[in-house]
């Protein structure tokens, strides 16, 4: 289980009206990851993210809408280590389903739901507490195309979400 931050970098858009700056916030993520390790160093995992953030279009003014990310990910993990500490990098590609409402400007369109391909790349390291339980740390970057919410007017750009986590993992039988 983990906790952490998406942080999304502000982008420029290109719309049928031109260039159009994005403004993105800091939001909460939570996730859940399962990692299946075959021998010491190599392991396959699947990983569900959920993630929110505001996002603001200068075109709206002031308007802002919440941007719900949920992404879905097989991934391979290989840690170099499975003593006390296992530091370990990670690389997956999978889905992510971004949920937006109404815009909270009058005269701003309901936007919706759209789904994206999201690759990930990750490295961190964990620290062995007891037989069963580890803390984690780790930094986790997704790639994907902005979601344009079937407004074809809206040409998405390519973008990234840095998320830091911490977390807590249990080993299942007490083994490495």
């Amino acid at each position: 289980f983990t906790a952490g931050a998406q942080i999304t970098p502000d982008k420029t858009a290109v719309t049928w009206q031109g260039l159009q700056p994005q403004d993105s916030r800091i939001g909460p993520s939570a996730g859940i990851e399962y990692v299946f390790h075959v021998g010491t160093h190599h392991g396959i995992g699947f990983l569900v993210d959920y993630a929110n953030t505001n996002t603001r279009l200068a075109d709206f003014g002031l308007n802002t809408w919440t941007m719900t990310r949920l992404v879905f990910a097989p991934e391979y993990v290989y840690r170099f280590s499975a003593g006390k500490v296992s530091p370990f990098v990670k690389a997956g590609v999978g889905g992510m389903i971004t949920i937006s409402g109404k815009a909270s400007a009058p005269t701003a369109p309901g936007v919706g739901l759209d789904g994206r391909l999201d690759e990930i790349v990750g490295a961190g390291t964990s620290y062995r507490l007891s037989r069963h339980f580890r803390l984690l740390a780790e930094y986790d970057c997704h790639l994907f195309r902005n979601p344009d919410f079937t407004d074809h007017t809206w040409h998405p750009q390519r973008n990234e979400v840095s998320e830091p986590k911490i977390g807590l993992t249990y080993t299942f039988g007490g083994k490495e």
